[in-house]
This record gives C-alpha cells, structure tokens and sequence, in this order.
C-alpha cells in the first residue's frame, strides 16, 4: 500500500525526469541548428560571448532573413532592389541598435556585383558571413555572400550608448573615448570626424543641448559626460568633455 510518502517521491521523481528530457532537447534542438546552418554560416566569436557580440548575432541575422530588412521573406534569399535601395547607405533602421556599429558587404558570386552599405568608423572587424541566394526581379536567382563586420570600441557607438542611456535612465552617464580622430557630436548624431551618413550614427531618443556642433578633440579630452537638463525648448541632454589630466612633475 502506498504512503503519502511515497506518492510525493514519484512525483518528484517524474518532475526530475521531465526535467532532464528538456534539458537533453534543447540540446538536441541547438546541434540541429548548428548542423543546418553551420556549413553555411561562420561568425567568428570565440569562445566567450561578450555582450557586443550577442548584440551582433540576432542583428546580423535579421539583415538576412526578415522581410523587413533585404529578405525576400523567404529564409537566405536577398532582394536585390533592397540590395539597390541601401547600396551606399548608412546602417539600416530596420536592424540599429545604440551600442552596435556595423557595416555590411554583400556580393554576387555568379556576376561579382557589390552592395556595401552602413557605418565606417574605429577599429573594423569581420564578425561574420554567410553564404546566400539573390533574387533579381526577372525570377532569376544568383548564389551571393554576405560579410557582416563591426566596430570593436568604436568611440562613436560608445557615445551614442552612454547617451541613450543617460537619457533612459535619468541619470549622468560618463564614458571615456579613445579615438584617433576627432568625435563630432551635433543635435540628434555623433561622427567619427567626418559629417556624412557612413561616419555619423543617429541618437533615437535623446536629444543633444548643443545648436550647432561640439567637437572632441582626443588630444585635449579624455572622457564626456550625458545629463538631462531643462532647457526653454525642452528637456535635452548637457554634453561636458572631461580633460586629460595634465602631470606635473
């Protein structure tokens, strides 16, 4: 005869079970993807993922497999009249996050046609790229390769992060840039010394309290510092440069 006793072990001993069955499944389920994409795709991450690089990864993704960016809709086949539109570009509204700097290379196998589109800044690096299909408007398809690099430290992205996030937060937000150029910050952007859309990465929700533009001269500056003031048009964000200390001997 059984005991309560009893009965609470096995039901323990079944929720234990179902425990390791899912576990084992969702293993299960990240070899399989690894085995369908993996010949494909290539994403040089290492061994240890950091939070850039987990930014990266679902943004490069999209850029190839939603319909909203430069899929068809169907998964790895390119538009190429998306591939036209964005040709020469800036980054894409559809896949900008703050705290990622990006551009992209994509190239047609069969004619060897190129798109290059989105940011150039400090520090370029491959992140990744895969192998993908081109769909031309005439029905035809062409196999393509799209390369995917970002921008390690980049002081541009840093800054328009620390921005969005003193504006978010409420609360001062000091970030220190190195930079081998002068930092450019306007209104609603930042550039990498030059003002033109491949150098240059948009605020989404902040606004800068500056009328013209400010520059950060990296042999003067060390750091710059975000805080929400009230301004007669409104709330915007304060930017201060930080100086280099000087050393006195």
């Amino acid at each position: 005869m059984l005991t309560v006793i009893d009965v609470v072990k096995m039901k323990k001993g079944g929720f234990l079970l179902w425990i390791i069955v899912g576990f084992f499944a969702i293993i299960f389920y990240a070899l399989a993807i690894i085995l369908i994409f993996g010949s494909h795709i290539n994403i040089n991450i290492g061994l240890s993922l950091s939070t850039e690089e987990l930014k990266a990864l679902p943004t490069f993704n999209k850029i190839i497999y939603s319909e909203d960016c430069l899929s068809t809709g169907t998964l790895g086949v390119l538009n190429s009249t998306k591939l036209d539109d964005v040709d020469g570009g800036g980054e894409l509204d559809c896949a900008y996050l703050p705290g990622l700097g990006y551009s992209v290379k994509v190239e047609d196998l069969d004619t060897g046609k190129e798109w290059e589109f989105g940011y150039n800044g400090f520090r370029k690096k491959e992140y990744g790229d895969s192998l993908v299909l081109i769909r031309y408007p005439d029905g035809t398809i062409h196999n393509g390769r799209i390369k995917f690099y970002k921008f390690y430290s980049d002081p541009v992205v840093k800054s328009v992060y620390a921005a969005e996030k003193a504006w978010i937060s409420s609360e001062s937000v000091t970030v220190e840039l190195r930079s081998e150029k002068k930092i450019i910050f306007k209104k609603n952007k930042v550039c990498y010394e030059k003002e033109d859309v491949h150098h240059c990465r948009k605020l989404l929700n902040s606004k800068l309290n500056i009328d013209d533009k400010k520059v950060f001269d990296p042999m003067k500056y060390k750091s710059v510092t975000f805080k929400k003031v009230a301004t007669s048009s409104g709330i915007k964000l304060e930017v201060e440069f930080n100086r280099i200390p000087v050393m006195i001997d």
